[in-house]
């Protein structure tokens, strides 16, 4: 299977996560899959929650040490974590269907080996979007700190959107493979990969 872009840290393969991952090697997952919030990702993607349900099982199927982002509506519709962490985030202004300004989203959490020596809570703003395109990017400096606590070995991130999982492994020398099947979203992460220093956001 030829990548859509590598270098010596990080892999980008375009293509359908679930027809990859059979075919590739890795250690541990860190993943944002859309939420199910008919945000607009593209032609070849979907964003219900029937879809954002599937996929979360499919996740929680493969068994390896695992942590998604997750809402706090669709909690009681996947399968139940290990444990259950906070991305605490104090500016943040919602979605329009929310009856609240929910200013905390679930990272759910499987089959971690070993124990963490650290809050489950972590801290950090809504990220402003980096790029034009993507609907609902993730802060550079929030996956910094999950990557330094979860990223064991080679990271999966499975629906890497525009990338922010593999920018921040790159940055703390972490190996990791990422996969998007919108091939926008892999131009955008392969430009953010060959970038030598990026800004925090």
């Amino acid at each position: 299977m030829k990548p859509y872009y590598q270098d010596e840290s990080v892999t980008i393969y375009h293509g359908d996560n679930r027809e990859v991952v059979p075919a590739i090697e890795y250690d541990s997952v860190v993943t944002d899959p859309p939420y199910g919030k008919n945000l607009n990702y593209g032609e070849e993607s979907s964003d219900t929650r029937d879809w954002f349900i599937e996929h979360a099982k499919w996740l929680v199927g493969l068994e390896s040490p695992l942590i998604f982002t997750c809402p706090s509506s669709r909690l009681y519709e996947i399968p139940k974590p290990d444990w259950i962490g906070v991305w605490h985030k104090p500016m943040s202004f919602g979605f329009w269907n929310t009856p609240m300004l929910p200013h905390w989203e679930a990272m759910c959490i499987y089959n971690q080996p070993e124990k963490i020596s650290r809050s489950d809570v972590f801290v950090s703003n809504p990220a402003k979007p980096i790029v034009k395109g993507h609907p609902a990017p993730k802060p550079l400096p929030l996956w910094r700190e999950v990557m330094v606590a979860f990223g064991e070995g080679v990271v999966l991130d499975p629906f890497l959107g525009s990338g922010t999982t593999l920018r921040a492994a790159k940055d703390l020398g972490v190996k990791a493979i990422g996969i998007e099947i919108e091939e926008r979203f892999c131009e955008i992460a392969a430009k953010r990969m060959a970038q030598t220093v990026m800004a925090l956001n």
